[in-house]
């Protein structure tokens, strides 16, 4: 009997490690993802996984999004293919952010 508990203990003790090695990394993983889709809004400038760089401009329903790739050329994307944010909305500045009024006279 004792060396069937050792060997289920063993098992047991196999499973956690798989567990805490394999398994939760991963969902910590799908839990980052999910809140980075969740936070996508207009302005925020992001990479797709075909490697198309853009600012979101809208957000047309839950799975849609519209970027703005260069001057007036947009393209209609699903969220799903978005891979980073570049930059959130918050952290964009403009040009008189920057320098203040300094720029708009030079």
């Amino acid at each position: 009997m004792t060396s069937l508990a050792a060997q289920a203990l063993l098992i047991a003790i196999v499973f956690i490690v798989f567990f805490l090695v394999r398994v939760r990394p991963q969902q910590l993983r799908l839990k980052r993802l999910r809140a980075m889709l969740a936070g996508l809004g207009p302005g925020v400038r992001i990479a797709t996984v075909g490697g198309l760089v853009g600012t979101i401009v809208s957000v047309d329903d839950a799975n849609l999004l519209t970027l703005e790739v260069a001057d007036g050329m947009t393209v209609t994307i699903l969220r799903k293919s978005v891979d980073s944010v570049i930059e959130p909305a918050d952290a964009l500045l403009t040009a008189t952010d920057v320098c203040g009024q300094q720029c708009a006279t030079a």
